[in-house]
């Protein structure tokens, strides 16, 4: 890992006016190069709680991420905050050996999974348990926020804790009314915040598990933490039995995530027309020969691939047409070139007709995170997608950075046009991303090369992207470095 560079994101920041500040490698900056450093400079305007991550290939998946928070109001009060508390998934190998095994044959199942950095799974060579419990203690009556965090890289969790129901008062960065639950399923990408009040029935123990489980996987055992009314205490929880499982892992219904600040949505002024539809699906790899046996995940016409020494706004800046002659078809640009804070919608479909047989439909679910924006939900099913009877709610929808893509069905977001960049769209399962599931929007492109001109970072641009390609020229390692079928993000 020490011979990759690497850039790290800010996961749902909205980097307002500061594009370049976004941390994806081939389009917002180059690649850090090994033993060189760089300072991100942003203006925060959101509060909530998140998680910073390398976009560089598949190495977060290796553990270069970790939580963000930015204080600020919760739409009801808590008696202590515990912070960000983050859910993730552990392979115990380098991902990036992993990867082909995605392309050719399955998705790589993890050896194990993590609350808060800690967790106990069988060691494969010597068949023990090791590892320790995630425990948090607390005091009867207390009321504790604590905010979740999806930092895995493929794995949808289901989270609950024994003998408990919580409140969920906030989706990502936006705070909503609030609504009692047991159970929440949390999609790759997503954080939820939540207030548990200390109340249990301790009659029959003090101590109780936390879970944490693949929300897919039936045979996968919880992750597990403890949750103690008596903090000195070591014993374990009693065995618990309650699988709590839901297949395709649906978000709460929307009438549950309504935002505190209320928001209509406008009229869309790109429409809603087939030539705009988002497809996922699974094309051949290389794409010239249909008899390969190597897929790789698209979102629009082709799967994603960067160079990272060119990165999107490199082109941009250097051209004066940015109607796209100037970019790689697998770039996969779409231009968004319309007046300042008028609406779009884009249909994202898991299931749809094609005559082209070369493609496979998906049939699986996906987390949909778009960067520089949070968005609407418009309309989401597990069904096929039917423009005749089609009825986006616009009334105060949920808003979030990261939705599902429920299975065999389709989402539909709306945002404003309110951000120049270039702002990925992709899937937040770390080898469906790696693999090319991405778009960019690029938003207001004349705007935006006024705004790089006026900030000045053409200069270190230009000299991390000649730092980048002379590191990667002469010291390229195949196994953990190469591009090849990697998108780059």
């Amino acid at each position: 890992m020490n011979l990759n560079g690497t850039a790290v994101h800010w996961h749902g920041l909205r980097q307002l006016n500061s594009n370049w500040q976004d941390g994806v490698p081939g389009v917002s900056q180059c690649p850090i190069t090994p033993f060189q450093s760089y300072t991100y400079e942003f203006q925060v305007t959101q509060y909530g709680v998140s998680w910073y991550h390398s976009h560089f290939a598949l190495q977060y998946p290796a553990g270069l991420y970790g939580p963000l928070k930015i204080n600020g109001p919760t739409s009801q009060n808590y008696d202590i905050d515990i912070g960000p508390l983050l859910i993730s998934d552990w392979f115990h190998q380098s991902p990036f050996s992993l990867f082909y095994e995605e392309l050719c044959c399955n998705t790589p199942i993890p050896n194990s999974h993590l609350l808060q950095g800690q967790g106990v799974y069988y060691d494969e060579t010597t068949g023990l348990r090791s590892g320790s419990f995630y425990s948090l203690g607390v005091a009867r009556g207390k009321k504790y926020k604590i905010s979740l965090v999806n930092a895995g890289t493929s794995t949808q969790f289901t989270f609950w804790i024994d003998g408990h129901t919580f409140t969920v008062v906030g989706t990502d960065f936006v705070p909503i009314e609030g609504y009692e639950t047991d159970t929440l399923n949390i999609a790759v990408g997503q954080r939820y915040d939540i207030i548990i009040k200390a109340n249990a029935d301790c009659s029959h123990g003090t101590n109780f598990w936390i879970h944490a489980r693949d929300c897919n996987s039936p045979t996968q055992i919880s992750t597990l933490g403890i949750l103690r009314y008596d903090p000195t205490s070591t014993e374990l929880p009693p065995d618990s039995h309650d699988n709590r499982l839901n297949f395709g892992c649906l978000e709460p219904p929307a009438k549950f995530l309504v935002p505190v600040v209320s928001k209509k949505v406008g009229k869309p002024i790109n429409g809603l027309t087939p030539n705009q539809y988002l497809n996922v699906s699974l094309q051949p790899y290389p794409k010239l020969d249909p008899d390969t046996h190597l897929l790789k995940w698209s979102l629009k016409n082709y799967p994603m691939y960067l160079n990272w020494s060119v990165p999107s706004l490199k082109l941009i800046q250097d051209n004066s047409d940015t109607t796209g002659v100037a970019f790689p078809q697998d770039y996969v640009p779409i231009f968004l070139d319309y007046p300042d804070n008028d609406w779009l919608y884009f249909l994202i479909e898991g299931m749809f007709n094609t005559t082209d047989p070369t493609i496979e439909v998906s049939n699986s679910s996906h987390p949909i995170h778009l960067h520089g924006h949070d968005f609407s939900i418009l309309a989401q099913s597990h069904t096929p997608f039917d423009i005749s009877t089609f009825s986006p709610n616009l009334d105060n929808p949920p808003r979030r950075d990261t939705a599902m893509l429920p299975q065999n069905g389709y989402l539909v977001i709306g945002f404003e046009m309110n951000n120049p960049g270039a702002w990925l769209l992709h899937c937040h399962i770390a080898w469906h991303a790696s693999s090319g599931m991405a778009v960019q929007f690029v938003e207001s492109s004349g705007q935006l090369q006024s705004m790089i001109r006026k900030a000045g970072i053409m200069p270190s641009l230009e000299d991390q992207c000649d730092a980048w390609t002379s590191w990667y020229d002469d010291y390229n390692v195949p196994a953990e470095h190469t591009q090849d079928a990697e998108s780059g993000v």
